[in-house]
Protein backbone atom coordinates (compact mmCIF):
# COMPACT_ATOMS: atom_id res chain seq x y z
CA UNK A 1 0.00 0.00 0.00
CA UNK A 2 1.17 3.20 -0.83
CA UNK A 3 1.88 6.21 1.29
CA UNK A 4 1.05 10.01 0.55
CA UNK A 5 2.55 12.75 3.17
CA UNK A 6 0.94 16.12 3.09
CA UNK A 7 3.10 18.98 4.05
CA UNK A 8 1.57 22.05 4.76
CA UNK A 9 1.25 24.90 7.55
CA UNK A 10 -2.34 26.05 7.39
CA UNK A 11 -5.38 24.19 8.75
CA UNK A 12 -8.01 25.23 6.19
CA UNK A 13 -5.75 24.35 3.59
CA UNK A 14 -4.79 20.99 5.27
CA UNK A 15 -8.33 19.99 5.40
CA UNK A 16 -9.01 20.45 2.27
CA UNK A 17 -6.37 18.81 0.90
CA UNK A 18 -7.27 15.85 2.93
CA UNK A 19 -10.97 16.54 1.80
CA UNK A 20 -9.81 15.98 -1.79
CA UNK A 21 -7.12 13.47 -1.66
CA UNK A 22 -9.62 11.06 0.22
CA UNK A 23 -11.78 11.82 -2.72
CA UNK A 24 -9.46 11.28 -5.50
CA UNK A 25 -8.55 7.78 -4.12
CA UNK A 26 -12.35 6.53 -3.69
CA UNK A 27 -12.37 7.61 -7.23
CA UNK A 28 -10.17 6.01 -8.31
CA UNK A 29 -10.30 2.77 -5.93
CA UNK A 30 -6.97 3.00 -4.91
CA UNK A 31 -5.63 2.70 -1.06
CA UNK A 32 -3.05 4.51 0.15
CA UNK A 33 -1.49 5.61 3.89
CA UNK A 34 -1.76 9.52 4.44
CA UNK A 35 -0.49 10.76 7.10
CA UNK A 36 -0.26 14.63 7.46
CA UNK A 37 2.44 17.00 8.60
CA UNK A 38 2.74 20.49 9.58
CA UNK A 39 5.82 20.44 11.86
CA UNK A 40 7.10 23.99 10.80
CA UNK A 41 11.21 22.48 11.36
CA UNK A 42 10.38 19.47 9.51
CA UNK A 43 9.29 22.16 6.64
CA UNK A 44 12.75 24.22 6.80
CA UNK A 45 14.49 21.29 6.89
CA UNK A 46 12.94 19.57 3.76
CA UNK A 47 13.25 23.27 1.95
CA UNK A 48 9.49 22.94 1.22
CA UNK A 49 8.83 26.55 2.57
CA UNK A 50 7.39 28.52 -0.32
CA UNK A 51 5.99 25.56 -2.26
CA UNK A 52 3.18 24.53 -0.27
CA UNK A 53 1.03 22.59 -0.19
CA UNK A 54 3.25 19.59 -1.03
CA UNK A 55 2.11 15.70 -1.08
CA UNK A 56 5.43 13.03 -1.01
CA UNK A 57 4.60 10.04 -2.64
CA UNK A 58 7.62 7.33 -3.53
CA UNK A 59 10.07 9.57 -2.08
CA UNK A 60 8.89 12.66 -4.97
CA UNK A 61 7.58 16.05 -3.50
CA UNK A 62 4.90 17.00 -5.45
CA UNK A 63 3.86 20.95 -5.74
CA UNK A 64 0.85 21.73 -7.94
CA UNK A 65 -0.12 24.89 -7.45
CA UNK A 66 2.09 26.70 -4.36
CA UNK A 67 -0.54 28.96 -1.68
CA UNK A 68 -3.44 26.78 -3.18
CA UNK A 69 -5.27 23.71 -2.07
CA UNK A 70 -5.32 20.54 -4.25
CA UNK A 71 -8.69 19.74 -6.34
CA UNK A 72 -9.91 16.55 -6.88
CA UNK A 73 -9.53 16.88 -10.76
CA UNK A 74 -6.11 18.01 -9.92
CA UNK A 75 -4.95 14.76 -7.72
CA UNK A 76 -6.87 12.70 -10.15
CA UNK A 77 -4.95 13.05 -12.88
CA UNK A 78 -1.80 13.04 -10.76
CA UNK A 79 -2.92 9.66 -9.17
CA UNK A 80 -3.66 8.16 -12.49
CA UNK A 81 -0.17 8.84 -13.83
CA UNK A 82 1.95 8.12 -10.49
CA UNK A 83 -0.40 4.83 -9.73
CA UNK A 84 -1.10 3.78 -12.99
CA UNK A 85 0.37 0.15 -12.67
CA UNK A 86 -1.90 -0.34 -8.70
CA UNK A 87 -4.46 -2.60 -8.36
CA UNK A 88 -7.84 -1.26 -8.03
CA UNK A 89 -10.18 -1.69 -5.48
CA UNK A 90 -13.84 -1.20 -6.10
CA UNK A 91 -16.34 -0.32 -3.07
CA UNK A 92 -19.80 -2.14 -3.11
CA UNK A 93 -21.97 -0.53 -1.33
CA UNK A 94 -21.77 1.41 1.76
CA UNK A 95 -18.74 1.67 3.79
CA UNK A 96 -19.92 4.48 6.68
CA UNK A 97 -22.69 4.19 8.40
CA UNK A 98 -23.48 6.97 8.73
CA UNK A 99 -23.47 7.40 4.87
CA UNK A 100 -26.81 4.78 5.07
CA UNK A 101 -30.27 6.88 5.14
CA UNK A 102 -31.76 4.25 7.39
CA UNK A 103 -28.76 3.80 9.71
CA UNK A 104 -28.50 7.92 10.06
CA UNK A 105 -32.45 8.46 10.32
CA UNK A 106 -32.63 5.76 13.46
CA UNK A 107 -29.21 7.34 14.85
CA UNK A 108 -30.28 10.99 14.77
CA UNK A 109 -33.90 9.79 16.46
CA UNK A 110 -31.31 8.21 18.90
CA UNK A 111 -30.13 11.69 19.40
CA UNK A 112 -33.38 13.26 19.64
CA UNK A 113 -34.85 11.03 22.22
CA UNK A 114 -32.12 10.97 24.65
CA UNK A 115 -31.11 14.11 24.38
CA UNK A 116 -27.29 13.73 24.49
CA UNK A 117 -24.93 15.20 22.29
CA UNK A 118 -22.35 13.03 22.62
CA UNK A 119 -23.19 9.22 21.30
CA UNK A 120 -20.75 6.23 20.96
CA UNK A 121 -21.27 3.41 18.47
CA UNK A 122 -20.00 0.72 17.32
CA UNK A 123 -20.53 -1.84 14.95
CA UNK A 124 -18.00 -4.60 14.22
CA UNK A 125 -20.13 -7.19 11.23
CA UNK A 126 -23.46 -7.16 10.19
CA UNK A 127 -25.17 -9.13 12.94
CA UNK A 128 -24.17 -5.58 14.84
CA UNK A 129 -24.94 -3.68 12.53
CA UNK A 130 -28.64 -5.19 12.45
CA UNK A 131 -28.79 -4.89 16.29
CA UNK A 132 -30.23 -1.34 17.28
CA UNK A 133 -29.92 -2.52 20.94
CA UNK A 134 -26.19 -2.43 20.79
CA UNK A 135 -26.12 1.55 20.09
CA UNK A 136 -25.21 2.77 23.34
CA UNK A 137 -25.81 6.87 24.52
CA UNK A 138 -23.29 8.72 27.13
Amino acid sequence: MEEIILWESDCKTIRACEIALHEALKKLGLKAIVTINSEPPLIARNQLWGRLPVLEIQGLHLSLRPGCAFTVEELTRLFKEIFADQPIYRRTGIINAYEDPSFRKAFEALVATTGRRHILYQSCSIVNALLPHRCTAL
